[in-house]
């Protein structure tokens, strides 16, 4: 009996402790997408193994970007990420800084941030949302960061995006 108790006592410890782990796409890539009691995301750091980046969940399915645009025109950048149909788009001022932002706050010296999502022809531009630039690099051209926004009838959550221009 008394070696039931200790087994009990040391699984509920170890279940207790464990921080979620998702494999994203296929269990056989190196990318982990890693998800905190609180859902936040983690970017994947290596460069080696995905140049581009751009997940996030569209009314609770997984989305993740097959194919990419980058614009920089004047002060503005725009950013898509599309795959069958479906896309992400970001446009945010080419002088955006490290920090959080909230849909409706000024960001830069130029215009507000903005997105769109396209669900199966339909798109919409967000009403809430937040988003969070991790870095920003001009003179190499690369952005990265994380991204929750809501639409009249879709929810983004748990975006992430690491993408070059």
């Amino acid at each position: 009996m008394k070696t039931f108790n200790l087994l009990f006592v040391l699984s509920l410890f170890v279940f207790a402790s464990c921080e979620t782990a998702e494999f994203v796409d296929s269990p056989n890539t190196n990318e982990l997408s890693l998800v905190s009691d609180t859902n936040q995301s983690y970017i994947d750091e290596d460069p080696i193994e995905s140049r581009f980046t751009f997940t996030a969940y569209i009314n609770g399915s997984y989305f993740r970007a097959e194919s990419f645009e980058s614009i920089q025109t004047g002060d503005q950048l725009i950013f898509e990420g599309e795959k069958s149909g479906n896309s992400i788009v970001l446009e945010l001022p080419a002088d955006i800084i490290n920090g959080d932002y909230t849909v409706g706050a000024s960001v830069g010296s130029y215009d507000r941030f903005s997105a769109a999502v396209t669900v199966n022809g339909q798109t919409q531009q967000i009403s809430l949302g937040s988003l969070t630039v991790l870095g920003h690099t001009p003179d190499t051209g690369n952005i990265n960061g994380v991204f929750d926004f809501q639409t009249a009838d879709f929810e983004i959550s748990q975006g992430v995006f690491k993408l070059y221009y």
